[in-house]
């Protein structure tokens, strides 16, 4: 495509110019505006570019995210962006953005937040009550979540469909799931079918930016691909905490090291769960680890990594058979 009409294009809807290019810094480079190509399920942006957009004073005023104009997920992405930063109730969560196509190019620019990701915050400053932090990033956040719903379609009373989990745990099973685990999980999820709740999908603290005694949210990617109740939640939970270092990797393990000062956590996560009983709540977490685990491994993860996830969901069904769960959120 021509380079000149696409920097033309960014400076009619940036403002800001005239730019040449050495004013945009490529941070990533996946290669040209070709097709992009399905990969295992997952459709994978393997084609344009990531760039930061430089006023003249040589200070960053945008994210860009450059993909051809028939990527549908990303138009999607863009789509459910713009609308975030135009929901009153949300905005303040989110950078500013707007989305436009030129030639063969479409581009999302972000407004760009200078910022701390949560997960350094949590190793810099607050390793030993990164439950704190965890709960205050949820707590800020309700007004987006509540707003990812209608962001990303129409209201549907549909369930979270069994037979997709039912079809992951199967996967896990072939990859070395213990067996017994695995029918006793499919179990759990049979007998409490979830509300379908759209998530963030990637709702963990490298998407979190502490900016001053405020919280910004970003990539929404994954946005609605996701529909299981406390995903978001429970997402965060487990990621606060290893950014922490504990030596914990399980998600339980990981509560029972907050001990009895995440009160506040547990405050959060029944809000999030309204209108989940506890064999639910149970249910929508046994569902969340194995969703996450199939998308790990769909995703190529190190075998070290996976073979811990699949350690932790053996171990899971037992625990929860225990009250390990409903001790926790008493």
């Amino acid at each position: 495509m021509d380079g000149a009409e696409l920097l033309s294009r960014i400076d009619k809807e940036l403002g800001g110019g005239p730019r040449a290019w050495s004013d945009v810094v490529i941070v990533r480079n996946v290669g040209p505006l070709t097709a992009t190509a399905p990969l295992d399920g997952d459709v994978i942006s393997n084609r344009g570019f990531n760039a930061l957009v430089f006023a003249k004073g040589k200070l960053p005023t945008h994210f860009l995210k450059v993909r051809p104009v028939g990527h549908v997920q990303f138009r999607l992405e863009a789509d459910i962006t713009v609308r975030l930063a135009q929901d009153a109730a949300a905005r303040h969560l989110v950078p500013g953005a707007r989305s436009f196509a030129e030639g063969p190019a479409r581009v999302l620019a972000e407004e760009f937040i200078d910022g701390l990701a949560l997960d350094l915050v949590i190793r810099r400053r607050q390793r030993r009550s990164w439950h704190v932090l965890a709960a205050d990033v949820i707590r800020s956040a309700r007004p987006l979540l509540s707003a990812i719903a209608g962001a990303t379609g129409p209201a549907d009373c549909r369930r979270a469909k069994p037979p997709e989990l039912l079809a992951d745990l199967e996967l896990l099973r072939s990859l070395g799931l213990d067996a017994a685990a695995g029918q006793r999980l499919a179990e759990i999820i049979q007998a409490a079918p979830l509300p379908m709740r759209p998530q963030h999908g990637d709702f963990w603290p490298r998407n979190v930016l502490k900016v001053g005694d405020d919280w910004k949210v970003l990539d929404f990617e994954s946005c609605g691909e996701v529909v299981l109740p406390l995903y978001d939640v429970f997402h965060m939970i487990r990621g606060c905490g290893e950014a922490a270092r504990t030596g914990k990797r399980s998600w339980i393990e990981l509560w029972e090291d907050a001990g009895s000062n995440a009160q506040a956590l547990v405050s959060e996560v029944h809000h999030a769960a309204s209108g989940l009983d506890i064999q639910s709540i149970e249910a929508a977490l046994a569902a969340y680890l194995i969703e996450f685990a199939a998308r790990l491994h769909r995703r190529g993860i190190a075998q070290q990594r996976f073979a811990d996830r699949l350690q932790e969901i053996s171990r899971l069904p037992a625990l929860l058979d225990a009250g390990a769960l409903r001790r926790i959120l008493s």
